[in-house]
């Protein structure tokens, strides 16, 4: 990690140098004013040059296209949290966003490949849905390698001091081979009670995505069968993983139970990426964390398929919501 004197970081007029705190700058690309702004590390100096992003990090003070993806966890690790230990899996995390941004887009192109492709499309899916429970199960490892550090690095509110925190995610979330509740972590590991209730809140989420993984990769398991017909993919609701997803109205579960797909993939996606902004939203309850970086601006992330991905978090977004005010009126 190339590290620079802070003069060198004074010749950017878009962040606070002032506040750095030990903390490490994700990202030297601006949008200002319609214009983008880029350095780069040459030698010993910083020097900015001409250019603009195609797949990567940005701040700006709004999105440079609507398309550009805002996730405030990503943008509070990299203005608040940006400590050394951090840089590793942060970048991890928005590796696995953009494959999550890929997936929804090769599902949307393969529906409109079905023709060419044939029969054997199937087969293509199963192997996208797996992957996406792998990455989706990576992105709360990956998390959890930030909460670690945050642990470690960081003043908590409340100026207690905390026993350490297990590196396995699932040694924090489990004790005595079940899994655990927010009493029982607050004791373990005197951890703040709004932290606990974090990992209580998305233990069940999590163990599906653990349980679903694992017995892919440990113990042979796999979707068991994707239908195919001219309005896209389907899946029966009571094979795993779905069994476990109430998401699906009246009128979209057939005489057969089989129920299509789509809603399922931006429901598991929708899922972990609540839990990484329910963590970011936790993280500012319980420490004290320094100034932004770039002060008055958010980070962004800039892909080839972030619009694929905006569009189902709306649509599950809004699916759930009128799930939820229809159950309600019941």
């Amino acid at each position: 990690m190339a590290q620079f004197p802070v003069s060198e970081f004074e010749k950017i007029p878009f962040i606070d140098a002032s506040s750095l705190d030990g903390r490490v700058f994700t990202s030297l690309t601006f949008h200002h004013e319609g214009k983008w702004r880029m350095w780069l590390a040459v030698g010993p100096n910083l020097m900015e040059i001409q250019g603009f992003p195609s797949e990567a990090s940005y701040f700006s003070k709004q999105p440079e296209d609507p398309a550009d993806l805002y996730l405030h966890f990503i943008d509070f690790i990299a203005q608040h949290a940006s400590f050394p230990g951090v840089i590793k899996p942060l970048f991890g995390l928005k590796d696995d966003i953009y494959n999550l941004c890929a997936v929804i887009a090769k599902l949307e192109y393969f529906k409109g490949a079905i023709a060419a492709v044939g029969h054997g499309i199937s087969r293509m899916i199963v192997t996208e849905i797996e992957y996406l429970f792998s990455v989706c199960r990576s992105i709360f490892d990956l998390l959890h390698e930030v909460s670690c550090c945050m642990w470690e690095v960081t003043q908590f509110q409340d100026g207690v001091k905390r026993k350490k925190l297990p590196k396995q995610l699932t040694k924090v979330m489990r004790f005595n081979d079940e899994y655990s509740n927010a009493q029982e972590m607050k004791t373990r590991f005197l951890m703040p009670e709004p932290w606990a209730l974090w990992y209580e809140r998305h233990i069940s989420f999590f163990s599906s995505l653990r349980e679903f993984r694992d017995n892919i990769v440990h113990h042979g398991s796999a979707v068991s069968s994707v239908f195919v017909d001219e309005r896209g993919f389907s899946v029966s609701r009571h094979d795993k993983p779905f069994d476990k997803m109430d998401i699906w109205t009246p009128a979209e579960i057939s005489p057969n139970d089989v129920v299509p797909l789509e809603p399922a993939v931006s429901y598991v996606v929708w899922k972990t990426l609540s839990a990484c902004e329910d963590f970011s939203q936790m993280l500012q309850q319980c420490i004290l964390f320094p100034n932004a970086l770039a002060p008055e601006m958010h980070m962004y992330m800039r892909g080839n398929f972030t619009k694929q991905l905006q569009a189902s978090l709306i649509g599950i977004g809004k699916k759930m919501a009128d799930m939820h005010q229809e159950s309600k009126a019941d």
